[in-house]
């Protein structure tokens, strides 16, 4: 379409064109609403599928944990029960085309294990935690390694110092060649205090411990964790720096083990659970603290760090931000994007139906608002986020609107705008070369105000023209 458009314009004079192009721009506008737009452009929060088990069970909590990277994503389902009652397992899909590529298993699982009750992915790699292995004591803990292609578990993560209810694989990240596994309830500060370690993940050999200089009881660190290259973030939700149950999060270099930095929100208060959910990506740290309230008991808030300095960038609320909400349950984070959870909302009336909301961290701007694409009461869709090349997953492990109660859904969203077929067109008629070529000095300036006019004329329609293709989705945006 545009090298048509390009080319007939080439041989018109300039107010033939701009009437021309301008009714053409129109024609195919309309064609592209009637037709539905969905198709050639994709926009912020347009629903793309659903990822669900052929299998699904009841109370599976499929989608309880996600985590995507490079087309691929990994989901967990800990109440799986193929090795026993809530034994776990996770799954990995493609994500263009919504097929089931493996289902993963523990080698050694047994019942009550919750395989899957974390998960990540990076490039060939996946780790899956499995918080009450009994590896070493009752419910110590360890993580599993697989390779993402053909789905072969190729070594278990276990600590040096396991300990009973130590939970270790509550949390995990990989990148970069290297994993790190949160274990919330270690006490290598007093009961409960927790720990993360950092291994290597195709051999399973455990490089260092990372504990903080005021570790104390109960603080909960490691309950969750994300790692950047050679920097990872680790909360402690129950730290009590700010009142009991306050949160905190801190900053480690994986390759030595040096605690850089801790974070504390500015106006962290009792009972947040600053810390609950973390991310990192190029420098930008994303903290969920899902009982702050500032929209009323419980409704949550995301904070921004610059990881470097240590320094509180933002503080991010939901627009519609209500009571109970728990906005920030989940959160992830990348190319500037932030994807944050909030589980309890009442979406569409649905109680605790859930929802996610899409941030633009460069402008501190919502984009735009998620939602299941079967809502149900008590879904907790948001429970989990994932975002990666401007894809977004959220899960819904609560779901009942297609499979039993509690197997859970996964639905897939767009978080980036592309060109449209439309865009692409006039962009290419605005650098055609007759928009350029000039005889005279005067027919220049005669012509500045009509080029100014034509410009203004084409930014209102392919403005237009977003907008509508926006307002057309009928899932997933607000």
């Amino acid at each position: 379409m545009a090298l048509t458009i390009g080319a007939f314009m080439d041989h018109t004079k300039p107010a033939v064109q701009r009437r021309l192009f301008v009714a053409l721009t129109m024609f195919v506008f309309c064609m592209f609403v009637v037709c539905g737009c969905k198709s050639s452009f994709a926009a912020t929060g347009d629903y793309l599928r659903t990822l669900r088990t052929p299998n699904g069970s009841r109370a599976d909590r499929f989608g309880g944990a996600v985590a995507i990277d490079l087309n691929r994503v990994v989901i967990g389902a800990y109440l799986d029960d193929d090795h026993g009652s809530d034994a776990g397992a996770a799954y990995i899909f493609d994500v263009a085309s919504g097929a089931e590529l493996h289902k993963l298993l523990a080698s050694d699982g047994t019942a009550g294990d919750f395989f899957g009750s974390s998960v990540s992915i990076s490039k060939e790699l996946a780790i899956i935690g499995s918080q009450y292995v009994d590896a070493a004591a009752h419910d110590s803990g360890a993580a599993y390694v697989f390779n993402v292609s053909r789905g072969e578990q190729l070594s278990k993560l276990i600590p040096s110092d396991p300990v009973i209810n130590g939970r270790f694989g509550i949390s995990t990240a990989i990148d970069d060649g290297l994993a790190v596994v949160g274990a919330s309830g270690a006490l290598s500060g007093g009961i409960d205090s927790g720990a993360a370690y950092i291994f290597d993940p195709v051999t399973g050999l455990q490089l260092r411990k990372l504990v903080p200089g005021d570790l104390a009881s109960q603080d909960g660190f490691g309950f969750s964790v994300a790692m950047d290259s050679s920097v990872v973030v680790i909360g402690a939700p129950s730290d009590d720096d700010k009142g009991p149950n306050s949160g905190s999060a801190y900053i480690f270099d994986v390759k030595t083990g040096r605690q850089l930095r801790k974070l504390t929100p500015a106006d962290g208060e009792s009972g947040d659970l600053f810390g609950f959910s973390v991310a990192i990506d190029r420098g930008i740290v994303v903290v969920g603290s899902l009982r702050d309230d500032d929209n009323g008991y419980d409704s949550g808030a995301a904070y921004v760090f610059d990881a470097s300095s240590g320094g509180q960038l933002a503080k991010l609320k939901p627009a519609d931000g209500n009571a109970n909400d728990q906005f920030g349950a989940s959160v992830s984070i990348a190319d500037n994007i932030a994807v944050i959870g909030s589980p309890d909302d009442d979406a569409f009336l649905e109680f605790d139906a859930g929802s996610a909301y899409i941030f633009d961290l460069s402008r501190r701007a919502q984009l735009g608002k998620l939602f299941a694409s079967d809502r149900v009461t008590d879904g907790a869709f948001g429970i989990s986020v994932s975002v990666a090349g401007g894809i977004a997953v959220v899960g819904t492990a609560l779901n009942s609107a297609v499979a039993p109660f509690g197997s859970g859904s996964v639905d897939v969203f767009s978080v980036v705008p592309e060109p449209s077929a439309l865009r692409q067109a006039i962009l290419f008629t605005i650098m055609s070369p007759s928009f350029s070529r000039r005889s005279s000095s005067a027919r220049r300036r005669r012509e500045t105000t009509s080029k100014l006019g034509f410009h203004l004329d084409l930014n209102f329609a392919v403005a237009t023209f977003d907008e509508s293709c926006r307002d057309m989705s009928k899932k997933g945006v607000e």
